[in-house]
């Protein structure tokens, strides 16, 4: 078996494996491979397709395309940085090649490049948890659903103003919204063009199920928006808001009364956010027929490059402390780390000294981006504490942490 790198003149073979292996139709699927190229490089219809030069793709020994594998190098926010981070997606194989190890030997490969280029972290949507954490991968995001009857929503007295955007309009006011919310929360992504158009310019709220609203201030400043699709739930319509962002209390109070304003059409919206935001407090009633919430689980994270990942990151106070970590889809991160931290400077060196944390790569993960505490690793066993706690407690705790864009 052989695993590389796409060729240009592969696209459409890798295509062709998509649809077959996620069961959907493509009419529109050019059937000459240079035509698609251009296509994609003119106009790319999502992240994967503008990063095309990332995908990994398996050949069996006769040289048929077995497998194909999306990397997407994406940006992210963490303490306060912006680092590279891997999206991964799109991967699939042909049904009478799957449990051959194409997806296995992908990963091998695409993971020691991911670490040799300095990346931090890598993050993907999968289908099977069990499946992903072969790789290292485990759970980090989790998405709070509030489910907010509209008529039950109070008057806050804001003097906010909405537009709704127009097609081909600047979307300068949503970017700066969007960056005012996303920036302190751990693994928010920076959008570029094509993630915006997955979001807002991609739509028209004259032939599309989608509307976007910005809000400004008195001042005219952008402080928020959100876009929304209609719903049907027990033959009663509902809004689905895809995008729900804010700067701080007075705006979300805002958007929440223009919510309120569509309760002629609509019974409730369902509200996705970080689960360090709680809408309780803006509700008269909490009673389960006037507010309910879901918790959603969002997608794995790994850490790429530890010792990158732990001078990036921000620690409380000063300290010092080991950890142990394993790591066996990259060999190059399995290590004892001391860590000395102080003053906003980190030094981070291997070292043979006996370990405060031993732990796999997985929860090291979950620890380091503020997905987990050491008070929730008890039922955790592979999180071993030896020690040392008062320090352990400086560099895992928790932090604001969302991801709410697909790739």
């Amino acid at each position: 078996m052989l695993i590389r790198k796409i060729k240009r003149d592969e696209i459409l073979e890798s295509k062709k494996i998509s649809t077959v292996a996620f069961e959907f139709a493509c009419p529109d699927l050019p059937q000459n491979n240079e035509t698609l190229v251009q296509s994609i490089e003119s106009n790319p219809p999502s992240s994967a397709d503008e990063h095309w030069q990332e995908r990994y793709v398996a050949f069996d020994d006769a040289g048929k395309m077995i497998s194909t594998m999306a990397v997407i190098p994406l940006t992210a926010y963490f303490d306060g940085h912006e680092v590279p981070i891997n999206g991964i997606g799109d991967v699939a194989t042909l049904p009478n090649y799957r449990r051959g190890g194409a997806i296995r030997q992908s990963f091998v490969l695409a993971l020691a490049d991911m670490y040799e280029r300095g990346d931090v972290f890598s993050y993907l949507y999968p289908f099977s948890y069990y499946f992903y954490r072969k790789f290292g991968y485990e759970t980090a995001c989790e998405t709070v659903w509030w489910r907010i009857p509209l008529a039950g929503i109070p008057k806050y007295g804001t003097s906010h103003t909405f537009e709704m955007y127009e097609p081909n309009s600047d979307i300068s006011a949503f970017e700066e919204a969007y960056k005012l919310f996303a920036e302190p929360i751990n693994l928010m992504l920076k959008r570029d063009e094509v993630l915006w158009k997955r979001r807002v310019t991609g739509f028209s709220p004259y032939n599309s199920n989608q509307w976007s609203f910005v809000c400004r201030d008195a001042t005219g400043a952008p402080k928020g928006y959100f876009i929304y699709q209609a719903e049907t739930l027990h033959s009663k319509k509902h809004m689905v808001l895809r995008d729900f962002a804010f700067a701080d209390y007075n705006a979300l109070c805002a958007m929440l009364e223009l919510l309120a304003s569509f309760a002629s059409q609509y019974e409730f919206a369902d509200i996705p956010l970080p689960p360090h935001i709680s809408l309780t407090c803006l509700s008269p009633e909490l009673h389960y027929e006037h507010l309910a919430r879901k918790l959603s689980f969002i997608g794995m994270l790994r850490v790429v490059n530890i010792e990158k990942a732990l001078r990036l990151a921000k620690f409380k106070g000063s300290g010092r402390a080991v950890i142990a970590v394993e790591d066996a889809s990259l060999p190059q991160n399995t290590g004892v780390y001391a860590i000395s931290f102080g003053g906003g400077e980190t030094e981070v060196e291997l070292t043979e000294e006996a370990p405060d944390l031993e732990t796999d790569i997985q929860n090291f993960s979950r620890l380091l981006i503020g997905g987990l505490d050491l008070a929730a690793t008890e039922l955790i066993p592979k999180i071993k504490i030896n020690g040392n706690i008062e320090n352990l407690e400086k560099i895992f705790y928790r932090k604001k942490l969302w991801i709410n864009d697909y790739f």
